[in-house]
């Protein structure tokens, strides 16, 4: 009897423990995916909020600006002979370049470059090919530090990804041409905070020209914008603009002045001067009577001495 009864108060008690601990149970799972996301909103805010910083601090650390530069390095010259009898030798080559750019944020670059590319040899012929390019490519910078990267100070790697047009010179009709193709690029660039930066790169022109060399740039510290208008002002200030030519009356202001100066203006007063006097006969109409004229024929308009020939007829001695 006693173990029966002790039995059926644990029975009890069990039902009276199960639904506390279930309802335990789901409170303390509704408080857990409660925190949870409660935690994953403050988490994301927080994300969201260093992000803006980092942005925004990125963005006051960018500046765009002009830069230029140069580079120099090797070639690997393949002029595509195919469908001709002629094959090339001596495909190596020396190449140069230089280049204008522009910043336009912390990842894009826009760049303009012109390069000699060098020669390759045409076995068959005493011949070479030339190449040279001129190309148009946007810069992506793509690793390094973010704030060192909009500041374009340290080590950063860029791609680059443009528009090569390249020229082949040859008195060899196959290998006289041009053509457009896809530029593809990729380098490293060191940058100083004086704004001089070192650049090493691999640049694939088209299908006949690569190159690999290093170069040198330097950023202006100014804008697309400010670089036009300092480039306006000098080039206003070193080319001159018309002026009037000098007279003698400005050389010498007092002339005019002067006693016995005679205007030697067409009109105004003194205009008689440049006017034949009238003669009732005169044939050639040069103000000298025919009587007294020795050359009956002068041509109009032609200054004349006092005997009707002209002032200039004869060879000054």
């Amino acid at each position: 009897m006693v173990g029966s009864g002790l039995t059926s108060r644990i029975r009890r008690l069990r039902r009276m423990v199960r639904p506390i601990t279930c309802a335990s149970t789901s409170m303390l799972g509704v408080l857990l995916l409660g925190g949870c996301a409660t935690l994953g909103t403050i988490g994301d805010r927080t994300v969201a909020a260093a992000s803006s910083v980092f942005t925004t601090s990125q963005a006051l650390q960018f500046k765009s600006r002009v830069y230029a530069g140069g580079g120099a390095g090797a070639t690997r010259l393949s002029p595509d002979t195919s469908g001709t009898r002629f094959s090339v030798s001596d495909t190596q080559g020396a190449a140069t370049q230089l280049r204008l750019g522009v910043d336009v944020n912390s990842l894009l670059s826009l760049e303009a470059d012109t390069s000699v590319l060098g020669e390759a040899s045409v076995r068959e012929v005493n011949a070479d090919v030339s190449f040279t390019s001129l190309t148009a490519s946007t810069l992506f910078y793509v690793l390094g530090d973010p704030s060192n990267r909009a500041r374009r100070i340290g080590w950063q790697g860029y791609g680059r990804l443009g528009v090569s047009l390249v020229q082949k010179s040859s008195v060899v009709a196959p290998f006289d041409e041009h053509n457009t193709n896809l530029l593809l690029g990729f380098g490293a660039e060191y940058g100083f905070r004086n704004g001089f930066g070192l650049r090493g790169e691999v640049t694939r022109f088209n299908s006949d020209a690569t190159f690999l060399g290093l170069g040198i740039v330097y950023r202006f510290g100014l804008s697309a914008r400010q670089f036009g208008s300092a480039v306006a002002i000098v080039t206003k200030e070193a080319i001159p603009t018309d002026s009037p030519e000098p007279s003698l009356n400005a050389a010498f202001p007092d002339y005019a002045k002067a006693p016995g100066h005679v205007s030697l203006k067409r009109e105004g007063p003194n205009a008689a001067l440049w006017s034949q006097p009238k003669v009732s006969a005169d044939a050639d109409r040069d103000g000298v009577a025919n009587e007294d004229d020795i050359c009956s024929k002068t041509a109009r308009n032609t200054a004349v001495a006092e005997n009707g020939c002209g002032l200039f007829d004869t060879v000054l001695t």
